[in-house]
């Protein structure tokens, strides 16, 4: 019950605060980053809930840039335990039409569970056949006393209006199944602050689908 006034809280808060917000440019929700960071000297919020049959994830992740390095502090509460990590992204190159970055993340150990690097490489294509967007991710996942994994996703994105857009993504994470979802987003505030839905499921198991809301804002 507390979870639940808890997230209810936590979404009426933000809301309030949305028509103060700028810059917003993240998108929750997505497995794969994009190779952008967040403006120069500003910060965002990225939050996303995932519901599913016997499970509920809510995740923050607030970022800041300061001299084109982005500083973002993931923080994951599931099935009543929280998980927090540190993550620094880097872009090398962004164009009209291509941009590619690098990012790496620590989790120390907690909760019982070792701690983990991971190194992922983002790169993005900018308005393919017009307006598609395309974002590509290849990582590697390195657990503390266990071997490592490699870890893939892509996202292709499309605005269907002026303030809508559409996205499919295809992703793995290990040591979960291949897993494909759908999300749809909205800018409340051009933009500014954006709402996202989704609806995913893994492609083994018909019986494993998830729905999830998301919102990105500026803090």
């Amino acid at each position: 019950m507390f979870h639940y006034i808890f997230t209810l809280s936590l979404y009426i808060s933000i809301i309030s605060i949305a028509v103060a917000a700028r810059f917003a440019q993240a998108t929750p929700l997505y497995n794969t980053d994009d190779a952008q960071i967040t403006p120069e000297k500003s910060c965002q919020l990225e939050i996303g809930q995932t519901f599913s049959n016997d499970d509920q994830q809510l995740n923050l992740s607030p970022a800041c840039t300061f001299k084109n390095l982005e500083l973002t502090v993931p923080i994951t509460q599931d099935s009543g335990q929280t998980t927090y990590a540190a993550q620094l992204k880097h872009p090398f190159y962004a164009s009209d039409k291509f941009g590619v970055a690098l990012s790496g993340l620590y989790q120390p150990s907690q909760n019982g569970a070792d701690s983990q690097w991971v190194a992922n490489l983002p790169v993005s294509f900018y308005n393919l056949y017009g307006n598609v967007q395309v974002n590509a991710n290849l990582g590697w996942v390195q657990e503390e006393h266990n071997q490592g994994h490699l870890s893939w996703a892509i996202a292709a994105i499309k605005p269907i209006t002026e303030r809508q857009q559409i996205g499919l993504e295809y992703y793995k994470q290990p040591p979960e199944k291949a897993k494909l979802q759908a999300v749809w987003g909205i800018d409340i505030i051009p933009d500014k602050t954006s709402l996202y839905l989704s609806y995913g499921q893994s492609l083994v198991s018909s019986t494993s689908r998830w729905f999830g809301l998301g919102l990105s804002i500026a803090i």
